[in-house]
């Protein structure tokens, strides 16, 4: 018996050294320019963000999007260029840990940290275009959390929120510290080569879709996953995020829920605590629509503008 022990024993270490000897980064490096429209603007903290911007009319005013969790400035590809023709300065960004920004294994990824950020790069491009005229801020899923902190912290600078099937319903759970142990180094070995996989993000999309995701869709939301650094950055962020909820905050400015009626990540039933606790002046639901409507509902762009065309109280 005490033999058997003695196996399992060295066979265990074996396999926990093992995950720390295979390589789990990507060779490829962040590209310069990853979109037409692409810009990296530093807001301290060594962090760097990428962002999609479309500033070529200021007449309505300007717009922040915020993506969800494993997303990026992609999710918004159909939304950009719609806003901006309707006279909007169009600012998408990606995170950090996800899309092409900042790529940080020593940061505290926080919505906390997340707004704080966010809101220097407000300031940043404020002050570049002289507006100081305040932002609609969208955020989608966990951007939404995003949102509503960026919104509690700097609310002088937010005009309105827009938040599309939004997770600010729950908080953490609390497994971060478990990444901190052998169990993090074996997350990353299963990220490089079993989870970060077309296939994977092809049926994570078509349940987030509800529809069979085209091949230039997986590509995109897979791409940026694909670089040196995001594997780590990924595990970071499990370790150290802090979702902001409801219960967290305490807003009065308009609120307008974008939100599909078959959403199985984000169900739509949570409406009516957010309807509780918030100021939603405007609510489009999509009733065949998953937990992306702003990329599976042709309709999205001009429906998120009908709200905003809402005369206000």
């Amino acid at each position: 018996m005490k033999r058997w022990l003695k196996r399992i024993g060295i066979v265990l270490i074996a396999l926990i050294l093992l995950v720390y000897v295979i390589p789990t980064d990507y060779t490829p490096v962040i590209p310069q320019s990853p979109y037409v429209n692409s810009r990296f603007i530093a807001v301290g903290d060594n962090i760097t963000l990428h962002t999609q911007i479309v500033d070529t009319d200021k007449t309505q005013g300007k717009v922040l999007l915020i993506h969800g969790f494993m997303a990026s400035t992609y999710s918004y590809r159909d939304v950009i260029p719609q806003l901006a023709s309707a006279g909007y300065a169009v600012v998408a960004v990606d995170l950090p840990s996800f899309g092409y920004s900042t790529k940080s294994t020593s940061a505290e990824l926080t919505q906390a940290n997340y707004a704080k950020w966010l809101s220097q790069l407000m300031s940043t491009l404020d002050d570049e275009w002289d507006d100081d005229r305040p932002w609609k801020v969208v955020g989608h899923s966990m951007g939404a959390s995003t949102s509503i902190t960026l919104a509690e912290n700097s609310p002088q600078k937010i005009e309105s929120l827009t938040l599309i099937a939004p997770a600010i319903s729950q908080g953490n759970p609390s497994i971060g510290w478990l990444l901190y142990t052998p169990i993090g180094q074996g997350l990353k070995v299963a990220l490089r080569y079993a989870l970060l996989t077309p296939s994977n993000f092809k049926s994570l999309l078509t349940g987030a879709m509800r529809r069979p995701p085209l091949d230039d869709e997986v590509e995109g939301y897979l791409k940026p996953f694909q670089v040196q650094g995001a594997i780590d950055a990924l595990v970071r962020y499990v370790q150290t995020a802090k979702n902001t909820t409801l219960s967290d905050v305490e807003l009065s400015l308009p609120i307008y829920v974008l939100w599909g009626e078959e959403d199985t990540w984000v169900p739509i039933e949570n409406l009516v605590d957010i309807e509780a606790k918030l100021n939603v002046v405007g609510i489009k639901r999509y009733p065949n629509a998953g937990h992306l409507p702003h990329e599976t509902e042709a309709t999205f762009t001009s429906d998120l503008l009908a709200l905003w065309a809402i005369e206000q109280p």
